[in-house]
């Protein structure tokens, strides 16, 4: 159930929120979640301070029912454990598909430029397979081997 979102833009607006509200910095994402959660399931509104930098508009934080506030936090600390374990599996799952998909883009160099030796062929998916590189080994956009003929490519450029 989608919780009621009333967005203010200054301080003048904020008298209309009730005295048990309370008010919770942006940041926290189980917080903010269980929070909106909780408030659709009660059926309460949500009041959220937003900010506006150029042509992008943000918030900056929520007031939300205290009582709701607490159970948020409750529940955060209560599931804090098992959060934990289920981010060091995401961690580990994303490591193995990451492992895969470099030696995927090693075999793929190896079988369109058979003459390229395999430590150089490592080097080279090594460096386009590198999370967070923005390089070509990472884009979603093309196939593989439009990918690998572009990065074989630059990284032969790069030892020229």
């Amino acid at each position: 159930m989608n919780c009621k979102e009333e967005e203010m833009w200054d301080s003048e607006q904020e008298a209309a929120i009730p005295e048990d509200y309370e008010y919770v910095p942006r940041g926290d994402h189980f917080i903010t979640r269980t929070i909106k959660r909780l408030c659709g399931d009660d059926d309460s509104t949500v009041f959220v301070r937003m900010t506006k930098n150029g042509r992008y508009r943000r918030a900056k934080g929520y007031f939300a029912p205290g009582e709701i506030v607490a159970e948020a936090k409750r529940l955060k600390t209560e599931t804090e454990e098992k959060r934990q374990v289920q981010r060091e599996k995401a961690a580990a799952h994303r490591e193995k598909q990451e492992r895969r998909y470099a030696e995927e883009f090693r075999n793929r160099i190896s079988k369109i430029y058979p003459s390229l030796p395999a430590e150089d062929a490592a080097v080279v998916a090594d460096r386009a397979c590198e999370v967070g590189s923005d390089r070509v080994g990472r884009t979603k956009q093309l196939e593989l081997d439009e990918k690998v003929r572009l990065a074989v490519a630059a990284d032969r450029k790069s030892v020229v």
